[in-house]
């Protein structure tokens, strides 16, 4: 019987060989001083270069991703290519939140602080502004808009459709609740029906119909709170699933027909796109930390220990695990070794990744109203990395399916190879979206 041991990884973990797991099992120690010893001075730093945040793509603009297990910051710029460039990236451990709201200012407002200072690094860059996620429960509606132009000759421009957007905030919504985001599903100019792309077309009756997604006034105002209080202030809020889908999913998969999947440590957010346009977007209060819970409850291990044993030997499919493998561990100040086997431990696992991405189906048939997915489904998010995920999702929906991660529009560069091959990760696909569309988004 061949034995795969946990303690051993434990062990290994202190020592440095596996850096991306040290933070969860070694504390920080603060090294400590002699009163007589001398320090070098420090150098005097560099004025800071002030970025003001421009409404077009040649600016520099900073992603926000305030999730339930990290905050990530990230600052980039579009080349003449139109990829990102990115500047900095600082991330920091998240533990004000709850189920994706915020449940601790301080501790979320510390988080964004840390995580801002850490990408503005050497940069020397004065962040102002940052484009955020809303990682709470969503309502979706669909409202029509309608704004009467006063001069009917002159050519329709993006100011238009920013004020029929404008339009649709005086709209009565269900209380305690404001917009989020909002997407014409199509526009109809003096009755003239199913307009795409209005711009350069003239017109006096201007209307549209659109997707409304709605989230929690204390939620968001919570999030405005906390990153004003950390010294910046928010620009523009998008919801976590279509900041996500904005990284790894490109126009012609958008005009097909995609789903992307998002499985956070705390929530799950799903979004839908059909014929280039975002259909639904939802959350689901179950993530990675149902996982951790179960596998905690099995193997009497601690939240941390758990989640390293899913991230280390976890699948989603028992029948495609060995059954011979044996995971050896012991639990927090116990002195008596205990087993596991990887196919107990990959049922424990399928259990509750069945539950997630069935009830993420059950929505996005739903908001697909008998139209079909083309290209299928998409998995991202930290939990995606999971064995055999994507096997799974299309035992359980039918469809194919396959991991995301945020590299579609990075621009590849040689030195920046490590950081490139840092963000090749779907837990970075959120940060990443929501940088992109900080530097696209113009209406």
């Amino acid at each position: 019987m061949k034995k795969t041991g946990l303690l051993g990884i434990f062990e290994r973990i202190s020592s440095g060989q596996f850096p991306q797991f040290k933070s969860l099992w070694t504390e920080n120690k603060e090294t400590s001083h002699d009163s007589g010893a001398q320090t070098t001075p420090a150098a005097a730093p560099e004025p800071a270069k002030q970025v003001i945040l421009k409404d077009n793509p040649s600016g520099i603009a900073v992603g926000l991703d305030v999730g339930s297990s990290k905050i990530v910051a990230v600052i980039g710029q579009l080349n003449a290519d139109h990829q990102i460039e990115v500047l900095g990236i600082g991330e920091a451990p998240s533990e004000g939140l709850t189920r994706g709201s915020i449940s601790n200012l301080t501790k979320t407002t510390n988080a964004i602080k840390e995580a801002l200072e850490a990408a503005i690094g050497t940069t020397k860059l004065e962040i102002n502004q940052v484009i955020a996620n809303y990682s709470g429960l969503c309502n979706n509606l669909d409202q029509r808009g309608v704004i009467i132009r006063e001069d009917m000759i002159k050519d329709i421009r993006s100011e238009d459709i920013i004020r029929l957007k404008k339009e649709m905030e005086g709209n009565p919504y269900p209380a305690g609740e404001q917009i989020v985001y909002l997407e014409p599903q199509h526009f109809i100019i003096d009755d003239e029906p199913d307009i795409r792309d209005p711009i350069g077309m003239s017109g006096q009756r201007f209307e549209s119909d659109f997707h409304v997604i709605t989230g929690e006034v204390n939620g968001i105002n919570n999030l405005h709170k906390c990153v004003r209080q950390a010294g910046t202030a928010i620009k523009t809020i998008y919801p976590t699933a279509i900041a996500s889908a904005e990284a790894v999913v490109c126009e012609e998969e958008k005009e097909e027909g995609i789903a992307v999947i998002d499985i956070g440590a705390a929530v799950t957010s799903i979004v839908v796109y059909k014929n280039g346009i975002m259909r639904y977007a939802d959350t689901i209060l179950l993530g990675g930390n149902s996982i951790n819970a179960d596998i905690k409850q099995f193997t009497g291990l601690g939240s941390r220990q758990a989640e390293l044993l899913k991230k280390t030997y976890g699948s989603v499919l028992p029948e495609e695990t060995d059954s011979s493998e044996i995971i050896q561990y012991k639990i927090l100040n116990g002195t008596k070794e205990r087993f596991i086997s990887k196919v107990d431990l990959a049922m424990i696992i399928q259990s509750r990744m069945e539950e997630l991405i069935s009830l993420a189906y059950d929505k996005i048939e739903e908001a697909l109203k008998g139209r079909c997915l083309t290209c299928g489904i998409v998995f991202t998010g930290g939990d995606s990395r999971l064995h055999n995920i994507r096997k799974l999702g299309e035992q359980i929906t039918g469809l194919k399916c396959h991991a995301g991660t945020p590299m579609l529009h990075l621009k590849a560069d040689s030195s920046q190879h490590e950081l490139f091959d840092k963000l090749n990760d779907p837990i970075y696909a959120t940060s990443i979206g929501l940088l992109k569309m900080g530097l696209t988004k113009l209406v």
